[in-house]
């Protein structure tokens, strides 16, 4: 037999599963597809194929879509399009079905294609005309909406080095990590023990700013700096008749799991961690189908298909409530994106 072919034994019910692979002929190939009927008595193929009446794309590929002939016209009944979501190197067929290798894809070196064919049982309710169209496009974005943090105090004997819990602001599972820090400034309470606060500028919000007050004594501040550039604006000392009034320069650290103002521990201090660089690979025909397909239904992805910067151009920007990575903050999809 030409080419290789990679055999597993399944222990739960004693039935062999033929992985696709390369073969010379460039033809992926698994013994299961001939059948017609993919998931009769196996509950491992029926999550792959989904029940009688509904198409589900494989799991290796980003983005299933309709293959077209004809200049476009027609699109064919008895075959799909899936992008892989690895790199041409990387790329793997999807099991369980008979596909052709079509190569990288026009314009995205980055990303590989292939070409499998619908199973009788997909053919009989025609799974062609549940398709859309291939997106041309393709960019990883990040949801702006995730930029935040929240703080997590957990009993002294927790190991874990992260944690799920529910955020009070999110209101959903997030993932919280054991801080490296466990202490943290002291700039809104009084002084914890015996040290004394010394009067400083107040630098930051505008509700602090709004009462014309510039100089304050809230938190525990023990030292001062004459001058300090924050934001690219530089503060200088201030006069209070004889007294020069410094921008904190050091702050009290307190624990921020405690009991008793700061003094001592009595909670571990978890901190949310922050998907600012999970990024999703969204292309120019997405829905939410298809990005559910690969990053679950746990996210809202009403609209979120990429868009042009304006009229008659391509459409290669991240949609609105996204953003693409920048100099300050990157954005990673684990996928073969753009």
């Amino acid at each position: 037999m030409s080419g290789l072919l990679r055999t597993s034994l399944c222990v739960a019910t004693l039935c062999f599963y033929t992985c696709a692979v390369r073969s010379s002929s460039h033809r992926a190939h698994s013994e299961v597809a001939d059948a017609g009927l993919p998931g009769m008595g196996n509950p491992t193929l029926a999550n792959r194929f989904g029940p009688m009446g509904e198409f589900r794309c494989p799991e290796e590929c980003l983005e299933c879509c309709q293959v077209k002939y004809m200049g476009g016209l027609y699109r064919a009944k008895e075959s799909f399009k899936c992008i892989s979501k690895k790199t041409p190197i990387l790329a793997e067929a999807p099991g369980g079905r008979t596909c052709d290798h079509e190569g990288d894809r026009d314009g995205n070196p980055n990303q590989y294609k292939y070409k499998c064919q619908f199973t009788d049982a997909e053919q009989s309710f025609s799974a062609h005309s549940s398709l859309g169209h291939c997106s041309h496009h393709f960019k990883c974005c990040c949801r702006e909406d995730d930029d935040w943090t929240e703080d997590l105090c957990l009993p002294m004997d927790s190991e874990e080095s992260v944690v799920t819990a529910v955020a009070k602001m999110s209101k959903k599972e997030e993932s919280f990590k054991l801080a490296e820090d466990q202490m943290v400034e002291n700039r809104y309470f009084h002084c914890a023990g015996s040290e004394q606060s010394v009067k400083h500028q107040r630098v930051g919000s505008e509700e602090h700013l709004a009462d014309g007050d510039l100089t304050s004594e809230e938190g525990c501040c023990l030292a001062t700096a004459p001058t300090e550039e924050k934001d690219g604006e530089v503060f200088s000392p201030l006069h209070e008749g004889a007294e020069e009034v410094g921008v904190c320069a050091k702050w009290q650290m307190v624990y921020a799991c405690t009991a008793d103002g700061g003094q001592t521990q009595s909670g571990k201090l978890y901190r949310r961690v922050a998907n600012s660089t999970h990024g999703f690979c969204i292309g120019d025909e997405s829905t939410p189908d298809t990005l559910s397909h690969t990053y679950g239904s746990g996210w809202d992805f009403t609209n979120a298909k990429l868009v042009a910067s304006r009229f008659n151009q391509p459409k290669t920007n991240c949609p609105n409530g996204f953003r693409g990575s920048t100099e300050e903050r990157a954005c990673e999809c684990a996928e073969a994106c753009n």
